[in-house]
């Protein structure tokens, strides 16, 4: 396969990821959550799902979905996704707002925002230089 049949597939893949995000939007939390397991399998675990599927996970309410997993569980996917992307300021907002929302721990919420501050001024710098060079 060549590098251009490489993107192309690329890009559709992240548009079939997209269209299944936003099907599942319109769904009840606990039928998205099946939804997204088997998806998950069958996209060999695209890591463009993890995001929407962490937070989904906190809103199951059918036991014998949420006694699959425990909440740490939802942490080290936070985790592992920061640790994959971490320049998407979504994931530290979403990682803070769980580590002190669901697992009452402001202390790891405090780092987790800390972390993405840091980012953030690290990124606004760079579109500061980029703006600045494209008005010379």
């Amino acid at each position: 396969m060549n590098l251009k049949d490489s993107l192309d597939k690329l890009i559709i893949s992240n548009k079939e990821v997209c269209a299944f995000i936003k099907k599942t939007n319109e769904q009840s939390a606990d039928t998205a959550i099946k939804d997204y397991s088997e998806y998950l399998l069958k996209t060999n675990y695209n890591s463009g799902l993890s995001l929407s599927f962490a937070y989904l996970l906190q809103f199951g309410s059918d036991p014998t979905i949420y006694e699959q997993y425990e909440l740490k569980d939802i942490e080290l996917l936070y985790e592992s996704f920061i640790e994959l992307n971490n320049y998407c300021l979504d994931i530290y907002i979403d990682a803070a707002n769980f580590a002190e929302a669901v697992l009452d721990n402001k202390v790891r919420a405090r780092q987790i925002v800390d972390i993405g501050i840091n980012k953030l001024k690290i990124q606004l710098a760079e579109l500061e230089e980029l703006s600045v060079d494209l008005n010379s």
